[in-house]
């Protein structure tokens, strides 16, 4: 279960190799071979500490340089560590005039979107409210049909806010302006809105606290879900939405918060038909994308995993590891109003490393719970990965 957490928070390259525009292969000094072990890094303090080893001039354009790496490169070649870090960051080194040349990585140009992703906003909006019956088995039966359409449009009701956009407010959007909308202010946000979608919440995350409570779960998470999270729905009484549209890509993106007295109790983005295809070298299960047998991960496993049961005294009775397997420690939980994001970063780190296959990805995460709890993004950017 936790692979596949993994899974749909990264967007994840080993290292292999690319064509760049700056010809590395001409620069002898790209040979030095370094030992890198990073966790969620930002790429300005990763190349200095790369130029401190090599002393190769590395920079990063403003629009990444705060932006996270992963990377675990054990004996790997400067010019390997270079090419896996462009292809994980969807970017490109470029290379001044100098001699010896100093480098940068610099965002790959963007697509520019067709006319009818611009001017087709209205139904692109309706597919973030109105739940897609073509998504249900053809099985189904009429009872599990009636209740999926209900649980989702409880889920989404917040987002039915959108149908009720202007026209000048659409062309807003095409012109790439950000909106915002508040359930205190604006008087088309209709009340039982906010209470069915805490409705369907209370329900989540209900059962989050639940399956956390069990012998394999986090009961530092469950009693988070439980308590203090669970508290805080029940006083939120006001609902934001933040939508944008960006004219150069055609991406359309809404972030829907639950708030208190002005402070975020629980976030939400919702992107229209922007998801991406299940990535190569890996198979979807029940929305979830699984590793393949092949894969280098596939073989790693955690403590957890390898329980079979439990003795009379409650204690874990574990299996012994198989051939070809290799064990993974997560690193110890941190406190619940501390850095969660650091340490996920540190446990795909782990993987990376009993799996002995480098490994370079940007991490993204985002801030959805007041005032230290992060929340991973549900999917980033397409996953590249090596047979």
């Amino acid at each position: 279960m936790r692979r596949k957490v993994l899974v749909s928070m990264l967007g994840m390259a080993l290292l292999i190799g690319a064509t760049q525009p700056a010809d590395l292969q001409a620069d002898s000094r790209l040979d030095q071979k370094l030992t890198l072990r990073e966790a969620g890094t930002p790429l300005s303090r990763l190349f200095q500490q790369i130029e401190k080893q090599t002393s190769v001039a590395l920079h990063a354009d403003k629009e990444l340089a705060q932006r996270r790496a992963i990377l675990y490169a054990p004996e790997r070649n400067l010019r390997e560590v270079m090419t896996s870090l462009a292809t994980a960051f969807e970017a490109e080194w470029q290379a001044d005039e100098s001699r010896p040349p100093r480098y940068t990585l610099r965002p790959l140009p963007l697509q520019r979107a067709t006319n009818q992703r611009v001017q087709n906003l209205r139904e692109r909006l309706r597919s973030l409210y109105q739940p897609d019956e073509l998504a249900l088995p053809d099985e189904i039966d009429e009872t599990a049909r009636v209740h999926f359409l209900s649980a989702e449009s409880q889920r989404r009701a917040p987002l039915r806010f959108l149908e009720r956009l202007t026209e000048i407010e659409l062309n807003a959007l095409r012109a790439g302006k950000t909106l915002e909308f508040s359930s205190r202010a604006d008087p088309r946000f209709d009340p039982q809105w906010l209470t069915q979608w805490k409705a369907r919440l209370h329900d989540e995350i209900s059962y989050l606290a639940e399956a956390l409570s069990t012998p394999k779960g986090d009961m530092e998470l469950a009693e988070y879900y439980g308590g203090v999270l669970g508290k805080a729905f029940d006083v939120s009484d006001e609902i934001r939405l933040r939508l944008s549209f960006d004219p150069a890509t055609g991406e359309l993106a809404c972030a829907l918060g639950l708030f208190h007295n002005g402070a975020l109790v629980y976030g939400e983005t919702h992107t229209s038909d922007e998801s991406k295809s299940t990535p190569e070298g890996y198979e979807d299960e029940s929305g979830n994308a699984r590793m393949p047998p092949k894969h280098p991960w596939a073989a790693v496993v955690f403590p957890d995993d390898l329980q079979e049961s439990v003795d009379e005294a409650g204690n874990p009775i574990r299996r012994p590891l198989r051939a070809g397997e290799s064990l993974a420690r997560p690193p110890d939980a941190p406190p619940l109003d501390g850095d969660w994001f650091a340490r996920n970063a540190l446990w795909i780190l782990q993987v990376a490393e009993a799996s002995g296959k480098p490994f370079a990805a940007e991490f993204y995460w985002k801030p959805d719970f007041s005032p230290s709890f992060y929340s991973i993004a549900s999917f980033v950017r397409d996953l590249v990965v090596a047979g």
